[in-house]
């Protein structure tokens, strides 16, 4: 086992959420760290290097895995998943049946959600929306307060 589950006093929606504690080193986490916040272990996995790291939330059924990360106060919600080696950074959400793979960035207040997919090199940034079934990927840049919808497209060259 990668991490153990510590009881808190928050209640995120209706749910008490727990803390993550690193059993043993791994990556940039240290035995003993501190990590995010889950529902419970269905949430992030055992096995790879994926973790959560400050005061990020996956809840719900949501996943983290193999060696996807979530920072900072990003929430990662519902039935989302965040895999391969995806970022999930600052205030940013992962929601809906979303999923972010590859090396795929989300950052600072950007929102992904209902059967989006963002995955390859795409980095999706501030107030950017990607919903629907959207997908962003290849080594595309999305900025602003741009809104991906539908069954959109955005692709950047490999």
């Amino acid at each position: 086992m990668k991490y153990e589950l510590i009881l808190t006093d928050i209640v995120l929606e209706g749910k008490r959420v727990y803390r993550i504690k690193a059993l043993k080193d791994f990556s940039s986490v240290l035995e003993g760290d501190l990590g995010g916040f889950v529902h419970g272990e269905h949430n992030l996995s055992q096995t790879g290097k994926s973790w959560i790291y400050d005061d990020a939330c996956v809840i719900d059924k949501a996943r983290v895995y193999e060696h996807g990360r979530v920072y900072g106060n990003a929430i990662i919600a519902e039935h989302a998943k965040v895999y391969g080696r995806a970022r999930i950074k600052d205030s940013a959400k992962v929601f809906g049946r979303a999923s972010v793979f590859g090396t795929a960035k989300v950052l600072n207040n950007a929102v992904i959600k209902g059967n989006a997919k963002v995955f390859g090199k795409a980095e999706i940034l501030d107030d950017v929306k990607v919903m629907d079934n959207a997908r962003a990927g290849g080594k595309v840049v999305l900025r602003g307060d741009l809104v991906l919808y539908n069954n959109a497209r955005a692709f950047g060259e490999e």
